[in-house]
């Protein structure tokens, strides 16, 4: 039993895992050739064609169907994937952040240190996103199934045992980043900057990869698992939450590095 509900967390740390150490191998060359970026380019486009090609066939779907059983976890497979291919991508958008003051300058110039922090933080992201908007896809499936088969709607919300960690270690990983930049002896507000920074790269690619990924996982993971379930109910994503995820990450880590600043570590 404690296997089976250790499994999912397993299976997710090794995905987000992978896409960070792909971050911090790419960014401990220093120099970042577009070849380099082509083998995490290849994944994560495969990871997403998998995942666009059972949306588009579960989309025609309307009740169960045998052939697609295999789906969601078919899809899950293109998701990790698609966030996999994107960790090395993230030290060469981190280029840009030394235009954005003496913050930005800090986390680019100690891009092999900071890179798989803002990587770490946008596979959280990505995963608590994620996991919301299949959430919200499945939660309209359940309360039809319920009340087809005349049982008492109890909603599931096991997807918060993943979503409150990931967005935890994304604020976690920010601060790390902070961390691992700043000068010796920095201010504090100066070392809260440096932390809303990292956090805001980070959640702003998360939020993309993960509203790609949860929308084409919507439709796989709500599909009925028996012929005595009706399908096709639909469903609206939570744009509101997630723009409070978007925007609150960075903000509780600002408020976080001012609270409990991060202490630079001497190179």
């Amino acid at each position: 039993m404690v296997e089976m509900f250790l499994f999912p967390y397993a299976l997710a740390a090794a995905v987000v895992g992978s896409s960070v150490s792909w971050a911090a191998a790419i960014a401990s060359r220093g120099r970042f050739r577009p070849v380099s970026l082509w083998p995490g380019l290849l994944v994560a486009l495969s990871g997403l064609g998998l995942m666009s090609l059972i949306a588009a066939a579960t989309a025609r779907s309307s009740g169960y169907d045998d052939a697609l059983a295999p789906a969601s976890p078919a899809s899950a497979m293109g998701a990790a994937a698609f966030l996999i291919g994107l960790g090395p991508f993230v030290p060469w958008a981190m280029g840009p952040l030394a235009r954005l003051g003496a913050a930005g300058r800090h986390l680019a110039g100690r891009v092999e240190k900071t890179a798989p922090m803002v990587a770490l933080t946008m596979a959280g992201t990505a995963v608590a996103i994620g996991m919301m908007i299949v959430a919200m896809a499945v939660l309209p499936q359940e309360h039809a199934a319920a009340e087809f088969l005349e049982e008492e709607f109890r909603p599931s919300l096991g997807w918060l045992f993943f979503a409150v960690p990931a967005g935890l270690v994304a604020l976690a990983a920010a601060w790390a980043a902070a961390a691992t930049s700043g000068p010796a002896g920095s201010r504090r507000v100066a070392d809260a900057g440096r932390m809303g920074l990292a956090a805001s790269w980070g959640s702003a690619m998360g939020t993309v990869a993960g509203c790609v990924a949860g929308t084409l996982l919507a439709k796989p993971f709500a599909l009925p698992e028996d012929w005595s379930v009706p399908y096709s109910v639909p469903y609206e994503a939570p744009w509101a939450a997630i723009g409070l995820v978007a925007v609150g990450i960075p903000v509780v880590a600002v408020g976080i590095g001012l609270i409990y600043p991060p202490k630079p570590r001497k190179p």
